[in-house]
């Protein structure tokens, strides 16, 4: 069993918002992971903006306001150079670098990555072509991506589906999030003349894009009789 922690800075979250709000990219693969990592006995602790200490699915997440251990068996560092100095004398130091590898090129960042060296993890093959010779790295580069849903990566989405039950197939939704006007109205004419029967469309849209601001706009499917 090792010791594990892991720091994070981009949202305010901790592991219970994984089933109650939605999650970012980011914010769900630090979970899933944190839970994997738990699950095979390591005794994993996370770092993030939460409001306080709590224990959910065997893992322990506090505020980063608190001080955290001198020393730890791994120290993973959620893409922020920053944080790489949050656990002063880890074993281990390693990067998660979950957005596109090249912010960490910027001349405030590049230096935190040679001063404490830590071992990067990628989350893509492309991430790994994209690295730059300047950066410190590690040969082959270690690829670790971002956590995915059981349904979404071909597996049975829970336990009872190995059982043999059936559900039914929920209907098809398009979904469509726009920031401008540029060729939204050309999509919504094509919803509203070609949509199919069994489609739902949901365009989730900004103040300046026609229909109501903060508003979903939803074209349902239309029935068979029309």
């Amino acid at each position: 069993m090792a010791s594990i922690i892991i720091a994070d800075k981009t949202r305010h979250y901790d592991g219970t918002y994984f089933e109650t709000r939605p999650l970012g990219g980011t914010e769900s693969s630090v979970i899933q992971l944190a839970r994997k990592l738990a699950q095979r006995t390591h005794e994993v602790t996370v770092y993030t903006n939460c409001d306080g200490p709590i224990e959910h699915e065997g893992v322990r997440w506090k505020p980063l306001s608190e001080r955290p251990p001198t020393t730890c068996d791994l120290y993973i560092a959620v893409h922020q150079p920053e944080l790489l100095g949050f656990v002063k004398r880890p074993k281990r130091r390693a990067i998660w670098v979950v957005w596109p590898v090249n912010q960490l090129n910027h001349y405030k960042k590049v230096w935190r990555s040679w001063w404490y060296r830590p071992v990067p993890l990628l989350i893509s093959l492309h991430q790994a072509h994209m690295y730059s010779p300047f950066l410190p790295r590690r040969d082959p580069h270690i690829v670790i991506p971002h956590g995915l849903p059981d349904d979404v990566r071909g597996h049975p989405r829970c336990k009872m589906l190995r059982c043999g039950a059936r559900f039914s197939r929920p209907a098809r939704r398009s979904i469509s999030e726009s920031s401008s006007r540029s060729g939204l109205l050309v999509f919504c004419r094509v919803c509203r003349t070609r949509r199919s029967t069994s489609t739902e469309c949901t365009i989730f849209s900004r103040a300046r894009t026609p229909g109501r601001p903060g508003r979903a706009r939803i074209f349902r499917p239309a029935s068979p009789s029309r």
